[in-house]
């Protein structure tokens, strides 16, 4: 019996968009939302902080579709490298 899994996951699969469930399943295994609250250096604005947003999924380098398709799904971000050595990449 032959399965229809796309086992090349470094290309993003041709099949249906990911769906608001899927982005939750992989955000809570491989990754996070988060808020930071920074000093402002910026002389001319008028408040002394700012607040960063951030959305982050890890994966190895071989899954690297997956972090394509989240890219797509929220049609904004960047996939990089997140660390040589554990040979890993990230949506930011």
């Amino acid at each position: 019996m032959r399965n229809n899994f796309n086992l090349e996951f470094k290309k993003p699969r041709n099949l249906a968009k990911l769906n608001p469930w899927q982005v939750t399943g992989i955000t809570d295994g491989e990754g996070g939302f988060f808020c930071s609250i920074l000093t402002n250096v910026n002389l001319e604005a008028k408040t002394k902080l700012r607040v960063k947003l951030e959305f982050k999924v890890t994966q190895k380098s071989h899954s690297e579709g997956i972090l394509q398709e989240l890219k797509e799904f929220f049609g904004c971000g960047s996939v990089v490298i997140d660390n040589r050595e554990t040979n890993t990449k990230n949506i930011m």
